[in-house]
């Protein structure tokens, strides 16, 4: 079985999304996490501090470059 690219990078992001919200303080609602692309259009033209540049860097993968803000919105929300 092969997996692609972009698989791997929205199997990952979904990892640490998964991976924050666990180590979170107040864990949010799991149905709250789940990709919606309807809130996409608030990322496209962001610009991103160097705190969120991984995330930024996968404009092309939109469901990975989301699950990836919210993953380091959660950290940074818990540190």
């Amino acid at each position: 079985m092969k997996v692609r690219r972009e698989e791997m990078k929205v199997a990952a992001a979904k990892a640490a999304l998964l991976t924050s919200a666990l180590r979170a303080s107040a864990p949010p609602a799991f149905a709250a996490l789940r990709y919606d692309d309807t809130r996409l259009t608030s990322l496209k033209d962001a610009k991103f501090d160097a705190a969120y540049s991984a995330a930024g860097k996968l404009r092309a993968i939109p469901e990975a470059m989301w699950l990836w803000v919210d993953a380091l919105r959660l950290r940074a929300v818990n540190s």
